[in-house]
């Protein structure tokens, strides 16, 4: 008898076991589950988006409006995410613009986590208004989720932690819906904020500018260099004395400078409108 022989008799009298018989179904049964769960899991991890997603709140001293500093993406499916921009949607009706990727959309990789950091803002503005979102943006109680607009549609995180695009009409363009744009401003590079009074640049005697200074009226708390009095800060005409003052008794190097008045500025800017007060909760803006 070869080997094959003796496999076909041991295989009957396995089969005709009553219980070895039970075994094999069972065995198999299990063995059709684990491939059926697992079939079921990829195709879940391949299909629509889960995102979970954080923001950090952040408030200073040298600024009137709170922002968002930061904003954590991460991709929970086994597929990329082409993201086009990034919104907070704050309540029900309010939805703060925090990036949009003009050129390049970011692309999230599968189980990829990824930060987008933001600068401080100049000012928010809805429309041609100068909006304050404080009150929203502190408090607990307003639901706040991060919503991005993918390749395919409007997405909103549900598990948002604290830690729809403008080209799409039909959805912003309703009446019941406010788009809010954060206004930065730089001057070489560095973000100002609004509570900035004077940006100093000094420069060279080739005009390149090699320090940039920041004046704010806290500063008169902190400065111990230049001797800065609050006199020194009423007007852009005693501030480029306080300037010249110093370039004379040597504690500032430079003899070219130029001054940023930052409040004139927003003033041009901006004008001389009213800032609203964005409502909690309010359908009809």
């Amino acid at each position: 008898m070869n080997n094959q022989s003796v496999k076909l008799t041991i295989a009957k009298v396995f089969l005709s076991n009553p219980y070895m018989s039970g075994v094999v179904a069972l065995i198999t049964l299990i063995l059709t589950i684990i491939i059926l769960v697992y079939t079921v899991r990829a195709f879940y991890l391949k299909n629509g988006i889960r995102v979970r997603s954080s923001f950090s709140p952040c408030s200073s001293i040298y600024s009137e409006d709170t922002w968002i500093s930061s904003v954590v993406l991460e991709n929970m499916k086994d597929k990329a995410i082409v993201i086009f921009n990034v919104y907070l949607k704050i309540g029900n009706n309010c939805y703060l613009s925090l990036e949009k990727f003009y050129n390049e959309p970011l692309v999230i990789k599968p189980f990829e986590t990824v930060i987008r950091s933001y600068p401080q803002v100049f000012f928010y503005s809805l429309n041609t208004n100068r909006i304050n979102l404080n009150n929203l943006l502190k408090d607990k109680t307003v639901k706040k989720r991060v919503v991005i607009h993918t390749s395919e549609g409007l997405h909103t995180i549900k598990k948002t932690g604290q830690y729809f695009d403008p080209t799409i009409p039909k959805f912003f363009n309703n009446h019941l819906t406010a788009l809010i744009q954060p206004m930065t401003h730089e001057i070489n590079n560095k973000n100002i904020s609004n509570r900035a009074l004077y940006v100093l640049e000094l420069k060279d005697d080739h005009g390149d500018t090699k320090e940039t200074k920041f004046f704010y009226p806290v500063t008169v708390k902190f400065d111990d260099q230049y001797g800065l009095l609050s006199s020194d800060l009423l007007s852009r005409e005693t501030f480029e004395k306080f300037i010249k003052r110093n370039i004379q008794e040597g504690k500032i190097s430079y003899k070219k400078y130029e001054i940023h008045d930052v409040q004139a500025f927003m003033k041009k800017y901006y004008g001389e409108k009213e800032i609203l007060e964005m409502p909690k909760f309010n359908w009809f803006i």
